[in-house]
């Protein structure tokens, strides 16, 4: 989360946790842990089939307006 505060500074904490669930509810990305190092607590995020299809048809959209 730290990362993405960075990223998105007029974002709050709480936004960006309650954003990332939402998408992950509605199965538009997946989360884990892939770090060899168990005290290592980051989650990596990637989308999913679902997430990925709704990207391109918003990309597409966005070249042709």
């Amino acid at each position: 989360i730290k990362a993405y505060c960075e990223m998105f500074p007029y974002m709050t904490d709480k936004s960006i946790r309650n954003g990332l669930q939402k998408l992950k509810d509605a199965d538009l990305i997946v989360t884990g842990n892939y770090n060899k190092d168990k005290r290592d607590r980051t989650t990596w995020y990637a989308l999913t089939e679902k997430g990925n299809d709704i990207l391109l048809i918003i990309i597409n959209y966005m070249e042709y307006t």
